[in-house]
């Protein structure tokens, strides 16, 4: 019974350990140039000054990775992007987390708003999720950055982004190589996978066959 509860212990333990690491599944932001752009001390990365005018909503897709860890998933807890507005009446855009539909964004999954500066070079901005969605590995998702006010603000570029956004154009996603991606981060936190109903059916009968134990043994 002593070792039964010490492995539960160190079971549990174990994954509260892994639930509070955090842990980058995607960036584009660069390691800082030899001239130009604006190193970051918080993160040991730049941006540059310019980048995507945001017209209706621009959206950056990434694949999240496996987790190298058995039986856990990741769980989104923060976005981190780096833009800024021209307009205080662009104030307050929307930073959204989507599933990705036929190569495009499909369903909003999480979003929240929040206002941006009026710096060319700002300090990224996280933006934490709450409730954190839990991602599927291997599965494409798409971060979107939008605004009330037509190309009234700029998503900064980043110095590891590639080629290929897609943009909102009368209601409808439109793909794009032509544009480089702005400087954004998605974090994560590992959380242990939704067990299968057999699970639960075998963890109850370990744990009652437990219970009827320790039961007999207080009897006697």
């Amino acid at each position: 019974m002593r070792h039964s509860s010490l492995l539960f212990v160190c079971v549990v333990f174990c994954a509260s350990v892994l639930r509070a690491s955090t842990i980058p599944i995607f960036s584009t932001f660069g390691s800082p140039p030899a001239t130009g752009g604006q190193v970051l001390s918080a993160y040991g990365t730049y941006v540059s000054g310019s980048g995507l005018s945001i017209n209706e909503a621009d959206a950056i897709p990434f694949v999240v990775p496996a987790t190298g860890v058995s039986g856990f998933g990741y769980a989104l807890s923060d976005i981190v992007i780096a833009a800024f507005t021209s307009d205080p009446a662009a104030n307050p855009v929307t930073v959204a987390l989507y599933d990705s539909s036929g190569g495009l964004p499909g369903t909003e999954v999480s979003s929240l708003q929040t206002d941006l500066g009026s710096s060319a070079n700002p300090t990224p901005l996280s933006f934490t999720t709450n409730p954190d969605p839990v991602l599927v590995s291997g599965d494409e998702y798409w971060i979107v950055l939008s605004d009330a006010v037509s190309f009234d603000v700029t998503w900064n570029s980043g110095g590891a982004g590639g080629a290929g956004i897609a943009y909102l154009s009368g209601g409808s996603w439109v793909y794009s190589n032509s544009y480089t991606q702005g400087a954004v981060e998605a974090d994560a936190t590992l959380v242990p996978n939704a067990p299968e109903p057999g699970t639960f059916l075998i963890f109850g009968g370990g744990l009652s066959a437990i219970l009827l134990c320790a039961r007999r043994r207080l009897r006697r």
